[in-house]
C-alpha cells in the first residue's frame, strides 16, 4: 500500500492511499470532527472514501492535456495515467490549499523554497508555455500541478520585496 499524507491549509486531514491493485482510497484522521472537507462530493465521515468520488477528485487537480501529464511521468519517472502516482511527484501545491506529500516531505516541511526572478526570466518562462515543443513546464524541482488545459508557471509576489518569485 502506497500513501501520501494530505494538508488543507497546512493541517493534515488524512492519508490518500493505493493499494496493490491500483485503487485509490481517501480516509480522513480520526480527529477531524467536522471540519472542512477535501471535497464537497467527499464529507467528513470516519469510513474511507473510495471508487468514483475519489477517482475524480484526484484526478481533477491535474492537468486535463495528457501531453502534459506524459511530459511530467517522462520527467520524474511515473506513470502518467495514474493520477496518485502524478500526485506523488507534483502533489506538493495543487488549488484549492491542498498537498499530497510523501511521509519524508512531511518530516521536511515547511516547504517550498522559491527562486528570484526578473521581468525577462518571466518572460521567457510565459514563452514557452504553449508551444509544440514537448518538455515540462515544471523547474528547479517544482512539485506544483493545476488543473485545466493550459500550460501554467507558479509565482509570488513577496509584499514590500518589490519582486516576484519562482515557487
Amino acid at each position: 500500500m502506497k500513501e501520501l499524507h494530505v494538508l488543507l491549509d497546512g493541517q493534515h486531514i488524512g492519508v490518500l492511499a493505493e493499494d496493490d491493485h491500483g485503487r485509490h482510497m481517501f480516509q480522513y484522521d480520526a480527529d477531524m470532527g467536522h471540519g472542512t472537507p477535501l471535497s464537497l462530493s467527499m464529507p467528513v465521515r470516519g469510513e474511507a472514501w473510495s471508487g468514483r468520488p475519489v477517482e475524480a477528485y484526484i484526478d481533477g487537480l491535474l492537468p486535463d492535456s495528457m501531453d502534459v501529464r506524459t511530459r511530467i511521468g517522462n520527467l520524474y519517472g511515473v506513470s502518467p495515467r495514474n493520477p496518485f502516482a502524478l500526485l506523488s511527484v507534483v502533489g506538493m501545491d495543487c488549488g484549492g490549499a491542498v498537498q499530497f506529500i510523501t511521509e519524508e516531505q512531511l518530516a521536511g516541511l515547511p516547504l517550498p523554497e522559491v527562486w528570484g526572478l526578473d521581468a525577462q526570466e518571466i518572460g521567457e518562462r510565459l514563452s514557452g508555455t504553449g508551444g509544440a515543443v514537448a518538455y515540462a513546464w515544471q523547474t528547479n524541482g517544482e512539485r506544483w500541478s493545476l488543473n485545466g488545459s493550459q500550460e501554467k508557471i507558479a509565482l509570488a509576489y513577496a509584499d514590500g520585496r518589490k519582486q516576484w518569485y519562482e515557487a
